[in-house]
């Protein structure tokens, strides 16, 4: 990918572990953006040091927003099998 190297002032795959973190326990709408993060670890640009701060900016600024999936009760049957 063309661009610069970055020298990122943070630690970039501590950042990008905390993220998938994240995106798989509580906000699964950044996790595609977190996962194509998470390619880049060893070889990241400034796109990419980019990409994290917006993310980071993103979650600041939705931090009091919920998933609401009561509107979907009707719809959503989800019967779990347990393997043997």
């Amino acid at each position: 990918m063309h661009g610069e190297p970055t020298s990122c002032d943070f630690n970039y795959s501590s950042v990008v572990g905390m993220l998938l973190f994240l995106a798989r326990n509580t906000c699964p709408d950044v996790s595609s953006t977190v996962k194509c993060a998470a390619i880049y670890t060893f070889c990241q640009k400034v796109v990419h040091k980019c990409v994290l701060m917006q993310i980071g900016c993103y979650l600041e600024a939705t931090f009091n927003k919920e998933l609401n999936m009561k509107s979907f009760d009707k719809l959503l049957k989800i019967a779990s099998v347990p393997d043997s």
